[in-house]
Formats: C-alpha cells, structure tokens, sequence
C-alpha cells in the first residue's frame, strides 16, 4: 500500500463537509515557488494548515490572507496572550501540547478570553481529556478513540 499525497486525500473528502488540518513540516526554508504551490493546492480546500514553523506562516498568509493557519506550541513562552498578539491575526489559531494546557490555565482561559481559538495535541487517554475540557477546551488532537 502506498501513502497518497495531499491532492488524492484532498479529492477524496472534495465531496464530505469535513475540514482537514493539514500539518506542514518543516524542511529546510521553504521557497517562495514552494509556498505558492501549496496555496494553489489548497486555496479551494476546506483545509487548515498547521505548523510549528511560524515563518513559514506568516509566509504563506502574507500570499494568502484568506488561509487558516494554527499556530503549534511546545513552549510556555509562545503560550501567552503577548505572544499570540504578534501574530497579527483577529481570532488566532492557537495548538498547544496538552501540558501546557494543564500546567497553565489562566493562560489558557486569558487565550481563550482574547478570543483565540484553542486545539490541544496529542491528548491520547481520557483521563487527560478530561482535565482538558475540564479548562473549557472543546477540540483535541488524538491517535486513538481515547480508550484508556
């Protein structure tokens, strides 16, 4: 069996009502042409792009203004209102660990206060899935149908 790529998965939820969130690694620096291909490639997509590279971001918004990006987290110093306002972006995208989550819930509610949205990864047991919406988070990022 063989991985599809981005266009065959994108054709086949072309006719589901199913959003994507579409992770983009990152390489080396992507290039300008590299970035305008991905656009092309999405800019029909009910698709949200996702990434801990937030150059590569800010890059592509600045191309696409219209493109969903989620900014990923791993670190408490990106974990804060003050951060998040230098994204330039109305009601940001924002993807923390979990930890940070559980760590920091005042952070978390004055994100949440500020309007930005919130989804946590990896949350793979229930037990953490409930301390997470237990802090007023709604939407997870998980391997499994969180069976203990």
């Amino acid at each position: 069996e063989t991985i599809p790529t981005l266009q065959e998965v994108l054709q086949l939820f072309t006719p589901t009502a199913i959003n994507l969130l579409i992770e983009v690694k990152s390489p080396p620096p992507w290039s300008s042409q590299e970035i305008k291909q991905l656009i092309q490639l999405l800019a029909t997509s009910r698709c949200i792009v996702i990434s801990f590279d937030h150059d590569l971001l800010h890059r592509l918004q600045q191309l696409a203004p219209q493109m969903i990006c989620g900014y990923g987290v791993t670190n408490i110093t990106k974990y804060s209102v003050k951060y998040v306002k230098t994204l330039n972006r109305i009601s940001p995208l924002i993807l923390p660990h979990f930890s940070l989550i559980l760590k920091e819930p005042t952070v978390t509610q004055a994100l949440l206060k500020a309007g930005c949205e919130i989804i946590t990864w990896t949350v793979d047991q229930e037990s953490i899935a409930n301390q997470v919406f237990h802090n007023n988070i709604v939407k997870i990022i998980t391997n499994n149908l969180l069976k203990d």
